[in-house]
């Protein structure tokens, strides 16, 4: 074999041991929400901002409009990575109604907004995973972070968008710390992918060290600036979220020209 065969065989063993795109999943939707203190009738897994049949048929159901029953805390769920501290919450205003609820059998977050409002209504889900009692404590440049992918299922809509939001945080005890923040539109079914290169960081961010990954969808006036409005009733899901990683994040255009931007 010459130098040339050789050199070529080298180059081409190189190639084949360079190390592939991989994910680190966060969320895989494996676990239902606990049991809703606020339906104590039928016990449903669901968070919910506004009114929620406790029941099959309401009425005669009775209809809850508890205030606490819009947000559930877990902590070693499975499906959410190494068991970290999972919230969810809901919120709707002036008198709109939402809900949602894990369905493990297909791995998927199911949301519901149900039509009214006005001026500067909103509907909103906010999940957030580590809290300041257990951070992440999440390398993501050590993993090559490449970005966040998720799926997103729903009715197909280009003049109201649901507004995606992901935040990866470092500090958590300080309100004002340090954040990377990049957003989406969604106006139809897709998976969404927020790309490295999306996110803007302020307050000395560092990737080699986040406490917590929050992800908001926002639905209605305010994720777009609109005029008043009412807002109609909206139905999607959300599939399996991964952390993106890969050897060409720390190529020149990515980690490179990030630090470059941001200097």
């Amino acid at each position: 074999m010459g130098p040339r065969s050789l050199l070529a065989m080298i180059a081409l063993a190189g190639v084949l041991a360079a190390p592939e795109a991989s994910a680190l999943v966060l969320e895989s939707f494996q676990t239902p929400f606990p049991a809703n203190m606020c339906l104590p009738n039928s016990g449903a897994p669901v968070v919910f901002s506004g009114a929620y049949c406790d029941g099959s048929v309401c009425p005669p159901d009775p209809v809850s409009t508890c205030g606490t029953g819009y947000f559930a805390d877990q902590t070693a769920a499975p499906g959410v990575w190494q068991g970290a501290p999972r919230r969810a919450e809901v919120g709707s205003g002036l008198g709109t109604r939402a809900n949602a609820q894990i369905l493990p059998g297909i791995g998927q977050l199911e949301v519901h907004h149900l039509e009214g409002g006005g001026s500067g209504s909103a509907h909103s889900l906010v999940l957030k995973y580590g809290d300041a009692s257990a951070p992440l404590d999440l390398d993501l440049q050590a993993l090559g972070f490449t970005g966040v992918r998720m799926p997103i299922t729903c009715e197909s809509n280009p003049f109201y968008p649901l507004h995606v939001i992901v935040r990866l945080r470092g500090d958590l005890l300080d309100p004002g710390g340090p954040v990377a923040r990049a957003a989406a539109y969604v106006t139809e079914s897709r998976l969404l992918t927020l790309p490295l290169e999306a996110f803007v960081i302020s307050n000395g961010f560092s990737f080699s060290d986040v406490h917590q990954i929050q992800i908001n969808f926002i639905d209605g006036c305010l994720s777009i600036g609109c005029e008043p409005m009412v807002i109609p009733t909206r139905n999607y899901s959300i599939g399996s979220i991964s952390i993106d990683s890969g050897a060409t994040a720390t190529s020149p255009r990515s980690w490179g020209g990030l630090k470059v931007r941001y200097r």
